[in-house]
């Protein structure tokens, strides 16, 4: 997901950053999560927090609308239902929404972290056009509802 998210250049070279400062010794994810910041100029540490510090993960379900898709998070847990006490915690969700354009080639519409309960992507006509959300299949399960 974070290769994916910040891009292969970037996530090797953040990775070769975190080996060579720690080759002959300790750390934890917060090292990993520095040298990722300082190769992407982002904050990985608070993308990863909610992954890495949180059970269970988050379901997307989107609704399509006459302008966009809705999207929204809702905690999954395996133990069963989550009640709405257990469910929120939000995640920041990256996203990619491919559309097929008029030449019948894949495009990316929309590239997008998800980091409130909902939100909104204007795409017009989205019931009747083909399009896929997650697009490279590196975040999370996706409901169509």
């Amino acid at each position: 997901m974070l290769r994916t998210t910040l891009g292969p250049d970037v996530f090797v070279r953040g990775v070769g950053t975190y080996l060579k400062r720690y080759a002959h010794g300790n750390s934890e994810a917060s090292g990993l999560w520095e040298a990722l910041s300082e190769a992407s100029g982002r904050d990985v540490g608070a993308f990863m927090e909610s992954w890495i510090q949180r059970m269970g993960f988050p379901v997307v379900t989107v609704e399509e609308t006459a302008d966009g898709l809705k999207l929204r998070q809702n905690r999954f847990l395996s133990s069963g239902d989550v009640k709405p006490e257990d469910d929120e915690t939000l995640w920041h969700v990256p996203l990619e929404i491919k559309t097929v354009g008029a030449d019948g080639k894949a495009e990316v519409d929309h590239s997008a972290i998800l980091t409130e309960r909902e939100t909104f992507v204007k795409l017009p006509d989205a019931a009747e056009r083909v399009y896929k959300l997650n697009s490279e299949t590196a975040g999370v399960s996706v409901l169509r509802s």
